[in-house]
């Protein structure tokens, strides 16, 4: 299933640059050093694009594996205009059956930390793991009684910085033409701030385009790797055309 999602949205250059839910600068340049190296699994897959000096541990993995991938190298196609969803509601019961701070977890794998509707769950594990000297959760410990904030109001105060971290139930737009690729994640929290989304990208031959909102650094793949916009665009696509708007919640005014 990811195989034939990679091979989706790749052109007829063998380039991969998607929207995304958790992303860098660094993935979407070819050669990349510091990622992914994406067109090492798509060559392998499809024969398209550059051809690899060296290999990778996904291409070692497909090449040893027992698995057929014949299907995927024959489902690309050079032409695509479509809408798909991906992935279930963060209040899907997929994960009620779990032990409290285990069912948090999967929360959390999907970026639910502090959205409103889940910051009891937080504010619950984060106590009973005692996770005031967790050196990763720095940022949240600078909270003065974080546990107690996200339990009370802190969640719906800073409901523009949390809801947005969420990460399933996506509607993707989809237009391919052969080298020319546009893709987007449609009307994603727009307003709000972004954490590591990429929500739209054209390709076009090997090349990568793409907007931002806050702080572009100069130098290329140096950007802040957990935050990939102050706050995300509004976004509409209708086939080869896409309207990106950037048009902030207050509340982003308090970010610097």
């Amino acid at each position: 299933k990811m195989a034939e999602e990679f091979v989706r949205i790749t052109n007829d250059q063998g380039a991969f640059f998607p929207a995304a839910g958790r992303n860098g600068a660094s993935k979407y340049h070819l050669g990349s050093n510091s990622g992914f190296q994406h067109e090492k699994l798509i060559y392998i897959l499809t024969g398209m694009g550059r051809v690899p000096s060296s290999s990778s541990y996904v291409t070692a993995a497909i090449a040893t594996s027992g698995v057929d991938f014949e299907d995927v190298a024959n489902g690309w196609t050079s032409s695509i205009d479509t809408t798909y969803n991906f992935g279930h509601h963060w209040s899907s019961s997929v994960n009620d059956s779990l032990w409290v701070h285990d069912k948090t977890a999967f929360q959390w794998s999907y970026g639910g930390y502090m959205h409103p509707d889940l910051a009891g769950d937080t504010g619950d594990a984060w106590e009973y793991y005692g996770m005031d000297e967790n050196e990763a959760m720095g940022f949240l410990t600078s909270i003065p009684n974080f546990a107690s904030w996200v339990l009370g109001l802190g969640g719906d105060i800073a409901a523009t910085f949390t809801r947005s971290s969420i990460l399933c139930q996506a509607t993707f737009n989809l237009y391919k033409d052969h080298g020319s690729v546009l893709h987007s994640n449609e009307d994603y929290y727009g307003g709000y701030f972004g954490w590591q989304q990429w929500p739209w990208v054209a390709t076009v031959g090997d090349i990568a385009v793409w907007t931002q909102s806050g702080t572009v650094t100069t130098e290329w793949g140096h950007a802040n790797g957990q935050n990939c916009n102050n706050h995300l665009p509004k976004v509409f696509q209708d086939g080869n055309v896409a309207l990106i708007i950037y048009f902030p919640n207050p509340a982003i005014g308090l970010y610097s």
